[in-house]
């Protein structure tokens, strides 16, 4: 079904008016979260990532930040389940983008504690979840399509398991690439017409522009409002000292590397390491070799900084040929995710 043969998704998505929490679990309490939980909510996400994800480690800051969200109610968009000693054993959202164009995403991230998979608690969970989704979706007008939509690691095999059974398919395979920084790094001058800049408050409205252009045409890709954006500037992890820019005479940013650096991923991966959060070149400055320059210096930036490999996630169909750009400046695969969508 193309979108001009699509009825707007408010009389596509029958949703109910009201939520009820989830009952008949001895000894479990379901309720909303505060930002008071979030400690204990970390707790759980250690639990869980010890099992589903051992090379990844969510930090407090991580989860404070996806907290306030723009557009997240936490009263209205989350679901915890706590035992009588106040132990979170699960915990659900269900967030919608707020910027949508060419579909309506509602993201539905949850998990349940190893100890007490089996008991139902996930399917409650994602009953309520899949109902605040379809509440979110019935409540745009736009005739695009509309998701119910989460990831796992490539070695989570019971959500990945449940999800499928449920009607998620596997949509979107995302290979996770490090390259080490002992290895020699290219000199590639950058373009002519750009100049090399680090990400600075002056650079970050252009930087968010040049980014929402570059991803117009990626896998459900939608733009990122300035609120998020500047949240996003804003924790302690990104690095824009050693990120890169290649930006015009006017300004403008024709391509960007922003990289992040978080210790406390350190330990899990069993080496030092930075981030490379984004890589975005704008459309009309594509075939140019910017993002490869940008890429190299980036590289650099991150061995003088002591560090012994960088990292990155890719989309594995990417359209612009993103996996042959890493790899032609050394980076390898070493780990898989995927993402889960219930269409609509």
């Amino acid at each position: 079904m193309t979108t001009e043969s699509m009825l707007p998704l408010n009389q596509r998505i029958t949703a109910p008016t009201q939520l009820s929490l989830p009952i008949g679990f001895e000894g479990v309490t379901w309720r909303p979260a505060t930002s008071a939980d979030l400690p204990a909510i970390l707790k759980l996400d250690r639990a869980v990532e010890a099992v589903d994800d051992p090379r990844h480690v969510t930090t407090l800051e991580a989860l404070t930040v996806d907290f306030a969200a723009s557009g997240f109610d936490p009263e209205h968009d989350s679901l915890l389940a706590e035992t009588t000693d106040g132990t979170v054993v699960a915990y659900g959202t269900s967030h919608a983008e707020p910027e949508a164009s060419s579909v309506v995403k509602a993201h539905i991230p949850g998990s349940v504690h190893p100890d007490h998979r089996g008991r139902g608690l996930g399917t409650a969970l994602l009953d309520w979840q899949e109902a605040r989704a379809a509440q979110h979706l019935a409540a745009s007008e736009l005739s695009v399509p509309g998701w119910f939509s989460t990831g796992a690691s490539e070695h989570a095999t019971s959500p990945r398991g449940f999800l499928t059974s449920r009607g998620y398919g596997e949509r979107r395979w995302w290979m996770e690439l490090t390259r080490d920084l002992s290895a020699p790094i290219p000199e590639l001058p950058l373009h002519a017409d750009v100049r090399l800049e680090s990400l600075t408050d002056n650079l970050s409205e252009a930087t968010r522009l040049a980014f929402n252009d570059s991803f117009r045409d990626h896998w459900g890709s939608q733009p990122t409002n300035q609120e998020d954006w500047e949240k996003y500037g804003s924790v302690s992890t990104l690095r824009g000292d050693l990120s890169a820019l290649a930006v015009t005479p006017e300004n403008e940013v024709a391509a960007l590397v922003i990289v992040s650096v978080d210790p406390a991923q350190w330990e899990a991966a069993g080496y030092t390491y930075g981030y490379i959060d984004l890589v975005a070149t704008r459309r009309d400055w594509r075939g140019k070799g910017l993002a490869k320059s940008l890429l190299a210096q980036v590289l650099r930036n991150l061995k003088a900084e002591g560090l012994e490999r960088a990292a990155l996630d890719v989309d594995s169909e990417s359209p612009t040929g993103a996996l042959r750009l890493y790899q032609s400046v050394g980076f390898a695969p070493e780990a898989k995710s995927v993402s889960l969508v219930r269409e609509f």
